[in-house]
């Protein structure tokens, strides 16, 4: 009778404990209804899209708390999104700040992707750092490239950019990417973590946190992803005054 009591304490105190950790480290991670998201108050958020999310109304956007958007550029050393420059205007117009991100082709060199970059930029100067996207996505599943030729390209890629005056760098990964691709030699440039954790596990100072991906949100065609600045109000009027200099 004692084991038996015994066996049913242990087994609940592991339920609890179960329920208390991803309510705690996870709590991003449930799916969310398209009325009923409400900006937290005191925190920063914003929405990362592509061409993917299809028309995207921008005035319902910031109407829900959201204060910034990153929108995909370019691709590589030769593809861009068709609705960047589109996307840019219209949340400039609403008053959103703005980021691009270049997702980088493991098969092409950092240089070439830097200036197609720049290029697709045409002379607009984003609100936020430039963002090069280094992760295990789409062709680069598939690529035999290693990780150090990675990490040796993307430097290249920053260290161009920074060459035209982009003084202010941002990578972006999951963390599993960041541990492959990032770690160590990117620490002088902003983070932006992919992590549905409370707490992303990463051994530095995060800047931005991709907390939900492909999710649906009013004013958005199709589903976008959800982020969150490391910081409140006055931290990130600062942060701006900073990437803005």
């Amino acid at each position: 009778m004692i084991i038996a009591v015994l066996f049913i304490f242990v087994v609940f105190s592991f339920v609890l404990i179960f329920i208390f950790y991803n309510r705690y480290n996870n709590n991003y991670s449930s799916k969310r209804s398209i009325e009923s998201f409400k900006v937290p108050k005191g925190e920063i958020h914003g929405i990362d899209i592509s061409h993917y999310c299809g028309q995207v109304n921008f005035k319902k956007i910031k109407e829900q708390g959201f204060a910034f958007v990153f929108i995909r550029s370019t691709m590589g050393k030769n593809r861009r999104d068709n609705r960047f420059h589109y996307n840019r205007r219209k949340a400039q117009l609403e008053g959103l700040k703005w980021g691009c991100y270049h997702f980088f082709d493991f098969r092409d060199d950092g240089i070439s992707q830097a200036k197609y970059l720049i290029n697709n930029l045409h002379g607009h100067q984003p609100d936020l750092p430039l963002v090069i996207d280094v992760e295990e996505e789409g062709f680069n599943t598939s690529t035999v490239i290693s990780a150090e030729q990675v990490k040796k390209e993307v430097t290249r890629c920053i260290d161009y950019l920074q060459s035209c005056g982009f003084k202010h760098i941002m990578v972006y990964s999951n963390e599993i990417g960041y541990r492959k691709y990032l770690r160590g030699h990117t620490n002088n440039h902003y983070l932006w973590i992919a992590s549905t954790k409370r707490y992303p596990n990463v051994d530095r100072h995060w800047t931005f946190q991709q907390y939900l991906l492909d999710e649906p949100l009013l004013g958005a065609q199709n589903k976008v992803d959800y982020n969150r600045f490391y910081g409140d109000i006055n931290a990130w009027n600062a942060f701006l005054n900073e990437v803005a200099m």
